[in-house]
C-alpha cells in the first residue's frame, strides 16, 4: 500500500474545510460539531494508519486517547452547558495534538513534560508552515514525478471548460426566457452576495490551511525546526530536594492540625471562632484548598523530576518518605475542602462551578494514587500519560453526570424543604436544567415561576428549525416547556 500523496491530503483537507464551513455556521452548535469533529478524527486515524515509513506499530495509547477525545466531542450533541462544552472541545484538541508526538519519535506511554512541550511547539509550527511546504515543494515534486508515466490532461480539461462556458451561458439564457419557473430555480445560482461568498472563501481557506498542516504533518518525520530531543536535564541532590519538601510538609501538618478542630469538633467550634460565622466558613477556602492540593502534587512531580537518581538508594528513601507524607496531607486538605463544600450546600445550595471543582478533585485523587503507583515506585515516565488518560475519563464522567441538571435538582429539592431558592441563578443556566425545573414546577411559588420563565424557559417555547443545531438537551427543554402552563406574570415587571 502506498503512502498518502500530497494531492490526497490536499483534497481531504479541502473536503473537511468545506464540510466544516457548512456545518459549523449553524449555531448554537449541536450535532454539527460532533459530526465534523468525528470526521476530523476519522481523517486523523486514516492518516496515522497510512504512514508506513517508520515501520513502527501504532501507538495504542494515542489511538485510545483519540477515541476518548472524540467521545468528549460528542457531548456537543448531548449537553448544552457552555462551560462543559468548552472543556470537551479542549479535550478533543488535546487528543489531536497527542497524535503529533508519535511522528517526533516519542512514545505516549512514557511521554515526559519536556517532550510534551516540544510536541506542542512543533505542532504549532506545522500548522503554520506545513501547508506552504505541501503546496510549493511536495505537491509540484509529486506531479513532476508522474508526468513521465502519464499523459498531460490539464490542457484538454481547460480547453473543454473554455468551450463549455459560453454554451451553457447562451442556452441557459434562452431557457430562462422561455420558462419563468426555470428562471426562478436558477436565480439562486446567478444572484450572489459578494460579502457572503467572500466569507465562505475565507473560512474554507483557513480551515483548509489548518487541516492540511495538521494531517500532512502527521506523515512527516522531519521537524519544521531543529528542536532538541529533550531539555538539558537538571539534577539536584537529596538535601536540596528534601528541605523544601520538608518545609511544605510542616506547613501542611500545622494546617491539618488546625482543621482537625473543624473536622471533629462540630459546628460549635466553627461558630465560636472569632469573627467567623458558619456561612462565612462555608463560602471561604474551597477553591483555594483545591488549588493547594493540585499544587502540592505539581511540586512533588517536579521534585522527583530533578532528583538525581544516581544517588545511593538509602539516601533517596528520605525523599520518598517525605513524598508519602505529603500525599497523606493532601488527603487531609481535600477532606477539609469536602467539609466546606458540604456546609456550603446545606446553606446555599450547589453551583455549576463547584460541581466542576468536585470533578477536578476526583481527577486529582486519581492522579495522586497514580503518582504513588508510578513515581514513588521508580516509574516517573508513566505519570504524565496516566494523568492525561484519566482526565479524559473524568471529563466524560462529568458529562454523564449532567452538572446543570444536578445543580437544578439539588437546589430545587432544598427549596421544597423550606430553603431559599436562588431563582436568578437557576435562570442563568442552560437547557440542561430545564427538565429538572419542569419536574419541580408545581412546587414553586408564583414569583419564582415568573423569574424562571422570563430568564430561561421562555426561549424554549419554539423548537430549532435547522437539523444541524439539533441537541438532545435543547430538544428535551423544548418538550418540557411545552408541557408547562405559563405563569401569569406582570407584563411590565422586570425579572427578579
Amino acid at each position: 500500500m502506498r503512502s498518502t500523496s500530497p494531492q490526497a491530503v490536499l483534497a481531504i483537507s479541502l473536503a473537511l474545510a468545506t464540510l466544516g464551513d457548512w456545518l459549523l455556521r449553524a449555531t448554537p452548535w449541536g450535532i454539527n460539531a460532533a459530526l465534523w469533529g468525528s470526521t476530523l478524527a476519522l481523517a486523523t486515524a486514516a492518516m496515522t494508519a497510512r504512514d508506513h515509513r517508520s515501520h513502527r506499530p501504532p501507538d495504542r495509547l494515542a489511538i485510545g486517547n483519540l477515541l476518548l477525545g472524540t467521545a468528549c466531542l460528542t457531548v456537543f450533541a448531548l449537553r448544552d452547558a457552555e462551560a462543559l462544552l468548552v472543556w470537551c472541545a479542549l479535550a478533543f484538541l488535546a487528543a489531536l495534538a497527542l497524535q503529533c508526538a508519535a511522528t517526533l519519535g516519542f512514545q505516549l506511554a512514557t511521554l515526559r513534560l519536556s517532550e510534551a512541550a516540544i510536541t506542542g511547539i512543533e505542532l504549532g509550527l506545522r500548522l503554520l508552515w506545513q501547508p506552504i511546504l505541501l503546496v510549493l515543494r511536495d505537491l509540484p515534486h509529486n506531479l513532476n514525478a508522474r508526468k513521465a508515466n502519464r499523459p498531460r490532461r490539464w490542457p484538454a480539461i481547460v480547453g473543454g471548460l473554455f468551450l463549455a462556458v459560453p454554451i451553457v451561458l447562451i442556452f441557459g439564457a434562452l431557457l430562462r426566457s422561455a420558462d419563468p419557473l426555470f428562471a426562478r430555480l436558477t436565480d439562486r445560482f446567478l444572484v450572489w452576495d459578494l460579502s457572503t461568498v467572500a466569507s465562505h472563501v475565507v473560512v474554507i481557506a483557513a480551515l483548509t490551511w489548518l487541516a492540511s498542516g495538521y494531517l500532512y504533518g502527521l506523515l512527516q518525520r522531519e521537524r519544521v525546526l531543529p528542536l532538541p530531543a529533550a531539555v538539558a536535564p537538571v539534577h539536584l541532590g537529596v538535601v536540596q530536594v528534601a528541605i523544601p519538601l520538608g518545609a511544605l510538609a510542616l506547613l501542611l501538618t500545622s494546617f491539618a492540625g488546625l482543621q482537625a478542630r473543624y473536622l471533629f469538633g462540630g459546628r460549635e467550634i466553627v461558630l465560636e471562632t472569632a469573627g467567623l460565622t458558619l456561612a462565612e466558613y462555608a463560602r471561604r477556602g474551597f477553591f483555594e484548598l483545591v488549588a493547594v492540593s493540585a499544587l502540592v502534587l505539581v511540586v512533588l512531580w517536579l521534585a522527583h523530576s530533578v532528583l538525581d537518581r544516581s544517588i545511593e538508594a538509602p539516601k533517596l528513601r528520605s525523599v520518598g518518605t517525605l513524598s508519602a507524607v505529603l500525599l497523606l496531607l493532601v488527603g487531609t486538605v481535600m477532606a477539609s475542602a469536602i467539609v466546606r463544600l458540604r456546609l456550603y450546600m446545606e446553606n446555599f445550595g450547589l453551583t455549576e462551578a463547584r460541581v466542576h471543582a468536585i470533578a477536578f478533585m476526583v481527577w486529582l485523587a486519581a492522579a495522586t494514587g497514580w503518582f504513588a503507583a508510578t513515581v514513588l515506585r521508580k516509574h516517573p515516565e508513566r505519570f504524565l500519560s496516566g494523568c492525561v488518560t484519566s482526565a479524559f475519563v473524568v471529563l466524560l464522567g462529568l458529562a454523564l453526570a449532567n452538572p446543570q441538571d444536578l445543580v437544578a435538582r439539588t437546589n430545587l429539592g432544598r427549596a421544597t424543604h423550606g430553603k431559599e431558592l436562588d431563582a436568578a441563578y437557576l435562570g442563568s443556566l442552560d437547557a440542561d436544567a430545564v427538565p429538572a425545573i419542569a419536574a419541580y414546577w408545581h412546587a414553586l411559588d408564583s414569583d419564582d415561576k415568573c423569574s424562571l420563565w422570563k430568564r430561561l424557559l421562555q426561549k424554549w417555547t419554539a423548537p430549532e428549525a435547522d437539523w444541524r443545531r439539533w441537541n438532545l438537551a435543547r430538544n428535551r427543554a423544548v418538550r418540557a416547556v411545552a408541557a408547562l402552563q405559563p405563569p401569569a406574570c406582570p407584563s411590565s415587571g422586570a425579572p427578579r
